[in-house]
């Protein structure tokens, strides 16, 4: 619904919560961790004492700039056990908790007809939580965060110590394009070679659901006067919303 109702410019520029320092909260043997980190990753890994859970993956790890939010998180339904589900309804809690939108664990395994959407639902559904927890700050992050048994309550006291430390700074689009951290060389289309040096290439280049990742939201367009060794060298990232680059070769 919101990917249908597209994008719309705005005069300000986009923000950015940007991770300075490493930051650690634990409760117990659960811990919550943020660091910096050149882009947005998320690693999670999730234990829990019942036979159903150990069939499946406990870890996963998420470099946001290389996987698709919408395809690989975003559809990771929250789990429970199904004797405990009867528990919370007998206490008006839970009323809208049904195999149609949540995962139905049993003594031996998943009672949803199909399974599971992909191997790792439960702990990328943990991974999609802890990403509505750090949105809490305001705006999108750049860092990367760590969950070892964590949840909402402890990724909270997290933001806090975030906050209380000062461990970040709000930046914008454009100190991200200046940024030389966040620069890249960008390997060049195989075909480049074959073609005259003064002739233009222009290469599609689509990025994994633009719309739905959750640090840039955006495409990227790439610009360069100079070719070393069969790289290209990027002299300026400009973030314009179009996902395509076009790579010119120095006249």
């Amino acid at each position: 619904l919101i990917q249908t109702a597209g994008i719309g410019e705005q005069n300000a520029g986009k923000k950015f919560v940007y991770v300075t320092k490493s930051v650690q909260v634990q409760r117990d043997d659960a811990v919550a961790r943020i660091k910096p980190y050149d882009g947005f990753r998320v690693t999670f890994t999730l234990e829990f004492d019942h036979p159903v859970y150990n069939k499946y993956p406990h870890s996963a790890s998420i470099d946001f700039s290389q996987t698709s939010f919408i395809r690989e998180v975003s559809r990771a339904r929250t789990f429970g056990l199904m004797d405990y589900l009867e528990k919370l309804k007998k206490m008006d809690l839970a009323l809208g908790a049904n195999l149609n939108n949540a995962i139905g664990i049993g003594d031996e395994d998943v009672l949803n007809e199909g399974g599971l959407r992909f191997a790792d639902e439960f702990v990328k559904h943990k991974i999609l939580d802890a990403i509505g927890d750090l949105y809490l700050l305001g705006h999108n992050l750049i860092g990367e965060f760590f969950g070892f048994k964590t949840g909402h309550a402890l990724n909270n006291q997290l933001l806090r110590k975030i906050e209380s430390e000062n461990a970040y700074k709000i930046i914008e689009i454009d100190e991200i394009k200046d940024d030389e951290k966040l620069s890249n060389k960008v390997e060049n289309d195989k075909e480049t070679d074959k073609k005259s040096d003064n002739e233009t290439k222009k290469i599609e280049w689509t990025i994994p659901d633009t719309l739905s990742n959750p640090i840039t939201q955006l495409g990227y367009s790439i610009a360069s006067d100079e070719q070393v060794s069969g790289k290209i060298l990027v002299n300026y990232i400009d973030i314009s919303g179009i996902p395509k680059m076009t790579f010119k070769k120095p006249e």
